[in-house]
């Protein structure tokens, strides 16, 4: 089930996506495409807060832990055409994956950041 929170988190990502990536005269995306990047990010976001919820509580299986770094690879990888940073927090309780955008805009407390929440 999606909350209204949720549905305002994934419109306010896929917003600041849309002005970065647009911004850039080489790439540029419509509304659509960055709706498909997101929802796959958030797919990405969901498995890695899984296996970092697991790290907290036990030793990864080798399955996992190529799951761990194949998840992570594919979430850079949608980045890279649009030269936007990546970042991983492994801390269970915030979003696992956060990207800086040049434009300076964050949706956290620490204002360096986007990060994934919903």
């Amino acid at each position: 089930m999606t909350t209204k929170r949720q549905m305002e988190e994934r419109n306010m990502t896929i917003a600041a996506l849309c002005a970065e990536v647009n911004g850039q005269t080489v790439n540029t995306l419509s509304l659509r495409d960055i709706e498909v990047l997101v929802d796959r990010l958030h797919r990405h976001e969901r498995t890695l807060n899984r296996i970092y919820t697991d790290m907290c509580n036990r030793e990864l299986t080798p399955n996992e832990e190529k799951k761990l770094e194949s998840t992570k690879n594919n979430a850079v990888n949608i980045f890279r055409a649009f030269q936007i940073p990546v970042k991983f927090n492994q801390d269970p309780r915030g979003g696992a994956i956060r990207f800086i955008l040049s434009s300076g805009r964050s949706n956290n407390m620490g204002g360096e950041d986007w990060g994934i929440y919903w």
